[in-house]
């Protein structure tokens, strides 16, 4: 199933409409359809958070979806958030045929495996690509926001700290998060995209991991290149599009909430 965006009912109007934050995509409301599609994903997103994945997801593969969010309000969008995912309050949840879940990687996944052209969002099993593919799908989480993160936590604490190796006892070294880019980085200068050689639903998660980079006092001679693939898969027609959406006001207002 796919959907249309009538003149009569554009994204950035739905936006405006839903005043609570929710767009809702028409589906052929121009031919006096429904506009709210039965097999529809439901979105519950906080801006500048993982759920915009899956803005950009639906984006790419034309799936219906209905974002709910308070635009400019952290709190109210996870008090949205916790009204129907309580034990799990996370961004995203996502309710799609009675089911919640969380986890933006699976739910990437499950969402590929239901909709038509799923399969254009990966490498063939059999392509050499499909182990890059599959590798970068999990590290985003796994390895490159957990490292990052604790860098974070340690930066909030001392404001003046910079990013050095990670060691144990000042001795052993461990991966740490210039590490993390480092690996990001040398694999993406010599690859056009984080599952080889085609855009997928990698360079998707991996778009976060990007983002969050920057907001840390990583020299940006070490990432050169992740910039520059940042740029190029956010200049798709789709991600532009989940960012009107889910990111209305940009990310420099979102920055400046945050301070």
């Amino acid at each position: 199933m796919s959907h249309k965006t009538s003149s009569a009912f554009s994204r950035r109007e739905a936006i405006v409409a839903a005043g609570a934050g929710a767009a809702l995509l028409a589906t052929g409301a121009a031919e006096g359809k429904s506009s709210v599609p039965q097999d529809k994903v439901t979105i519950y997103h906080i801006e500048g958070r993982r759920s915009q994945r899956i803005i950009w997801l639906c984006e790419e593969l034309a799936i219906p979806y209905e974002v709910k969010f308070k635009r400019g309000d952290t709190m109210a969008s996870l008090n949205m958030l916790k009204a129907v995912n309580p034990k799990m309050a996370m961004a995203p949840t996502v309710v799609f045929r009675g089911k919640t879940m969380v986890e933006s990687g699976g739910i990437i996944e499950y969402l590929m495996s239901q909709f038509p052209g799923g399969e254009r969002l990966a490498p063939k099993t059999s392509s050499p690509d499909y182990a890059d593919y599959k590798m970068w799908m999990h590290y985003a989480e796994g390895t490159a926001a957990c490292r990052i993160n604790a860098e974070a936590m340690r930066e909030l604490a001392d404001r003046d700290r910079t990013i050095k190796p990670a060691t144990i006892g000042g001795v052993f070294r461990i991966v740490g998060a210039q590490d993390v880019v480092d690996f990001l980085e040398a694999y993406i200068a010599t690859h056009p995209y984080f599952g080889g050689n085609t855009f997928s639903a990698a360079d998707i998660m991996m778009d976060f991991v990007a983002t969050y980079i920057k907001t840390l006092p990583f020299d940006p001679a070490t990432y050169r290149n992740l910039d520059l693939w940042q740029a190029k898969v956010q200049a798709r027609p789709a991600c532009q599009r989940a960012l009107s959406i889910g990111l209305p006001d940009g990310p420099e207002k979102l920055r400046s909430q945050r301070k």
